[in-house]
């Protein structure tokens, strides 16, 4: 029974100590949490903006893979149309450098808010 009200005691005790923290230390708390969340919100960003580039990548690469469809086909693909592939290579281009402005602010603001790096 000794043991029970011994384990008891350390329990209210851990419990107590919650309950006298000072301010200082529940505001830390809270803030440790806070600040976790919105730093791997923030990283979140960064990281899409990356694939969302590497995505863009692959296909202006294969739009851009005009060789025949077999080794001994020398001829130019029938289903070619210059107007549509210089559209979508166009398109694609103008895609990819908008991504790349918005990651370059996104990391820019990962740096400034989660790094402790001045802003220039």
């Amino acid at each position: 029974m000794m043991k029970m009200f011994n384990l008891k005691l350390k329990i209210m005790s851990k419990f107590k100590e919650n309950l006298v923290k000072s301010n200082s230390d529940i505001k830390e708390m809270r803030a440790d949490a806070l600040s976790l969340q919105a730093e791997r919100a923030k990283r979140r960003i960064v990281e899409k903006l990356e694939d969302e580039i590497i995505d863009i990548e692959t296909k202006i690469s294969r739009l851009n893979d005009l060789s025949p469809r077999n080794k001994t086909d020398l001829a130019y693909r029938e289903d070619f149309n210059a107007d549509e592939w210089a559209k979508e290579s166009q398109d694609l281009l103008v895609k990819k450098n908008i991504v790349k402005m918005k990651l370059k602010i996104a990391t820019e603001s990962y740096e400034e808010w989660f790094n402790g790096k001045e802003k220039k």
